[in-house]
């Protein structure tokens, strides 16, 4: 091998940047018969790293990536680099993924799932065929997100591999039911957030407040577009929707808090993690909000009461938002989804209980609203049976009728008195 033979390794650190922000100003090089690391992390600091064991450009770049991976998290690797066969799949297979179209957080998800299901086959000594990979994912519960990861893990090296992998209906991953979430009353929810959140940083508290107030996801709410004068209930606010990877609208649902709060005033270590609320973020941006989000959940935990800390909890503002919006009884899913960077699925799956016992109370109310059928030449046979139906319905009474008939009862008590 040459010295230093950058040119011949530019798309293979290209490739490492892609998958690996934190990398972005590293690059591989290879020297004297070897491979290495060289440049400096997203935080600063600089390595040179030599990747022992590569022996083609492939094993350098997973190596990399596993270096980047274990100096960001700062937890050693233990890993099993897998052999042969499996090494051969398991190169194929990453090499198709990093040919996928999608964000580069996916295929890092992809490329983590890949890897763990070549190096449990290289833990056991396994070589990649149907029996082996069905194993692998059978081992998670079929309810368990794992199961779902490697699943996806298993296809992978399958198709690397050029082997028929079919997944009957008994293994296939189940989602499974939601979970009951606790509901706080509105007075108590806002008691927390007025008192309790005055125990975080400002950051922290905008995070928490803006996310009760439109009930979207932490890190969307550093996507929203806020406009000059004053926020309230109906007031447009554009933001980027990280589920459904487009732009999307919301409004504040939580009375006048808006403004109370001072939120469209963000402090300014929001604005520095401010993002487009036009396109998606990069995953540099990702990375700094998710570390943020985190932090609020261990503060939260840490300097407030046990109770506050979960009726504060993110998933709880959401939940509370949510139900607002289902009770106030004139809104579609459609609405309510598009309002919490959601989706329809979604909904149904985790809040029908709010609507599934008052389905004939709403549909009523619903039929109600409908024009009176318009009169027409009724048949003989049609207008006994409607007469018939009339002596049965007692016509409801009006506000004075009912007055009426409470006073005569009243003068009739008193007569019977005396």
């Amino acid at each position: 091998m040459r010295k230093d033979d950058g040119s011949k390794m530019q798309k293979w650190t290209l490739k490492l940047r892609e998958t690996h922000p934190a990398a972005a100003q590293c690059r591989l090089r290879r020297a004297k018969g070897h491979y290495e690391l060289v440049g400096s992390l997203s935080d600063g600091r600089r390595i040179a790293k030599r990747l022992s064991g590569a022996e083609d450009e492939h094993e350098a770049l997973e190596k990399a990536r596993d270096l980047t991976d274990q100096l960001m998290s700062g937890i050693a690797t233990t890993r099993m680099l897998p052999q042969g066969m499996v090494a051969r799949a398991e190169r194929m297979a990453l090499a198709r993924i990093d040919l996928m179209e999608v964000r580069s957080a996916t295929k890092a998800y992809h490329h983590r799932i890949t890897k763990e299901c070549a190096s449990w086959l290289a833990e056991r000594g396994l070589l990649v065929s149907q029996a082996t990979l069905v194993n692998f994912y059978k081992e998670a519960p079929r309810t368990s997100r794992k199961r779902r990861g490697r699943i996806e893990g298993a296809r992978h090296l399958a198709k690397a591999a050029g082997i028929s992998l079919e997944l009957i209906r008994a293994d296939q991953y189940v989602e499974p039911a939601p979970p009951e979430r606790k509901r706080f009353s509105e007075s108590k929810l806002l008691r927390y957030l007025d008192v309790e959140v005055e125990a975080l940083p400002e950051a922290m508290r905008w995070v928490v407040r803006a996310v009760a107030c439109t009930g979207i996801r932490a890190g969307e709410t550093l996507s929203l577009k806020i406009p000059d004068g004053d926020v309230k209930t109906g007031t447009t606010l554009h933001g980027w929707s990280s589920k459904r990877n487009r732009k999307g609208i919301t409004t504040p649902t939580l009375r006048n808090r808006w403004m109370e709060w001072d939120l469209s005033d963000p402090p300014q270590a929001i604005r520095d993690l401010q993002v487009s609320h036009r396109e998606p973020p990069t995953q540099e941006e990702l990375d700094a909000i998710h570390r943020l989000t985190n932090q609020i959940g261990h503060e939260l935990r840490r300097k407030c009461s046990k109770e506050a800390a979960e009726a504060l909890s993110f998933r709880s503002l959401r939940h509370h938002a949510t139900t607002r919006l289902y009770e106030t009884g004139n809104l579609d899913e459609v609405l309510i989804a598009e309002a919490l960077f959601t989706s329809t699925a979604q909904l149904n799956k985790t809040y029908s209980q709010l609507y599934r016992n008052k389905s004939a109370e709403l549909i009523a109310k619903a039929f109600s609203e409908q024009e009176p059928e318009q009169i027409q030449t009724l048949s003989p046979e049609r207008a006994q049976r409607l007469a018939k139906l009339d002596r049965h319905i007692k016509p409801k009474k009006t506000p004075f009728e009912k007055l009426q008939e409470a006073l005569q009862e009243a003068e009739k008590g008193t007569i019977n008195e005396d």
